[in-house]
């Protein structure tokens, strides 16, 4: 390669430039570094415990339908990704569990994402499900309160 002054430009998935930059050229290796990100994504339940086992997918919005990266959550209901090209950023970020899918936007850094149910031993209950059981049980409670103060009523008169 002849000595001299080069514009160079890299691109990525979907043809994206990653990267535009001037190098010069002296005889010496160059070389040439390219932006990238860490995403941490947080998946947990409506309680905010952690999910283990959801399926987490990386996509550029500048890429429609290309996925960058995917990973499962551990233990701690995180999922990790380094060496995400800076310059695909925003990111979508999909988080899957037990058959419902949640989506969020995000940068680089950390995101978090809340699937609307109640993770127990592997299998997620239904957010409605869970209220509609809370709100039985506050109705017998109070059904229960009340028959109780009435027959203490009558046990007076």
């Amino acid at each position: 390669m002849p000595f001299g002054a080069y514009n160079v430009t890299v691109r990525g998935f979907g043809d994206i430039e990653v990267l535009r930059t001037g190098v010069t050229h002296g005889g010496a290796e160059e070389t040439i570094r390219i932006s990238s990100s860490s995403i941490v994504v947080r998946v947990s339940d409506m309680l905010g415990r952690p999910i283990e086992g959801a399926g987490v997918r990386i996509q550029s919005q500048k890429v429609p339908g290309a996925t960058l990266a995917t990973a499962t959550t551990g233990p701690d209901g995180e999922a990790r990704f380094t060496k995400i090209p800076t310059a695909l950023a925003p990111f979508i970020v999909t988080a899957t569990y037990g058959g419902r899918t949640e989506e969020k936007l995000t940068g680089p850094g950390e995101a978090s994402i809340t699937i609307p149910a109640i993770a127990i031993g592997g299998t997620l209950i239904d957010s409605w499900i869970v209220f509609a059981a809370i709100g039985l049980l506050a109705a017998a409670i109070a059904t229960l309160l009340v028959a109780r103060a009435v027959s203490r009523r009558r046990g007076r008169t």
